[in-house]
């Protein structure tokens, strides 16, 4: 893919989450939107950031994206929690 991609949680929490499917739809995502707007990311990486106590659920900024970690489901989330 051509831009770098990280995500970041806490270390206590890395046994519940699998960077795959973040990865996966973060990259189809990024596909749609550039078949849709025929522009490129402009940006030289993209991180997804996983934080503790954080008050708001996401927030964008530039090549990286803030979530409160209360999204990294400890259990199997049903079909309506993940969407």
């Amino acid at each position: 893919f051509r831009v770098p991609m990280r995500i970041f949680c806490r270390q206590t929490l890395k046994e519940y989450f699998d960077p795959s499917e973040h990865f996966l739809l973060t990259k189809l995502g990024f596909d749609k939107y550039e078949e849709l707007f025929g522009y490129h990311y402009p940006f030289g990486k993209y991180d997804q950031i996983y934080c503790p106590e954080y008050v708001i659920g996401a927030m964008e900024n530039v090549g990286a994206i803030t979530f409160n970690e209360r999204y990294i489901f400890k259990e199997k989330p049903d079909e309506i929690v993940r969407l």
